[in-house]
């Protein structure tokens, strides 16, 4: 079903579901958690959504992508720990036992 929102200020639930490619159901779910904002008309289950309404809880629901991960961070990662000591009081701490021989 090809809806053009030019000429239609509200859309049914079967509308709004194609105008946004997902299931009647999940229309019907987010009206009834009132993530989705909507008109009732009269005591039925006829609700009315506008376009833009729809368009606003897209960009509520959207998810930020996480950042990239720097190349510092990988070569921590991948690198394996340091085991000889250094720095300018190495030589007055005594190795561990074992260690370089």
């Amino acid at each position: 079903m090809k809806v053009s929102t030019d000429t239609k200020l509200t859309l049914s639930v079967a509308e709004a579901a194609d105008y946004i490619g997902v299931s009647s159901k999940t229309i019907y779910r987010a009206i009834e958690s009132r993530r989705l904002k909507h008109a009732r008309v009269g005591q039925s289950k006829c609700f009315r959504i506008r376009p833009e309404w729809l368009d606003d809880w897209i960009n509520e629901s959207a998810v930020e992508p996480e950042p990239a991960v720097s190349e510092v961070a990988i070569r921590r990662a991948v690198t394996p720990p340091r085991t000889a000591r250094r720095g300018p009081y190495a030589q007055a701490q005594t190795p561990r036992r074992g260690f370089l021989k």
